[in-house]
């Protein structure tokens, strides 16, 4: 369990569903209970941003091409796939 505290009004208990790290252990995503894929640089565990879109719980993440580490691709329980570029924490 991860707990945040002070982010705005917003302080909660939040759960870890799935983590996975890029081919190049350049990025890790963070699948959370919130519906929120967060993304960080293990190296420095700066926090990139968030990818947004889910509407309910996240089933899986992964980064299915080593050789493309900035590529990432989750699924829900909403009923979608997504893929992400997440240098820009965008959909594709």
């Amino acid at each position: 369990m991860l707990q945040i505290y002070g982010i705005g009004e917003y302080t909660s208990f939040l759960y870890v569903w799935f983590c996975g790290c890029s081919g190049d252990n350049s990025a890790m995503a963070v699948s959370l209970s919130t519906n929120v894929i967060k993304l960080y640089a293990p190296p420095t565990g700066q926090f990139l941003g968030d990818c947004l879109g889910h509407s309910t719980t996240i089933s899986e993440i992964a980064y299915p091409d080593a050789s493309a580490p900035y590529f990432l691709c989750s699924s829900s329980a909403d009923g979608t796939v997504r893929a992400w570029d997440t240098r820009v924490r965008k959909q594709v």
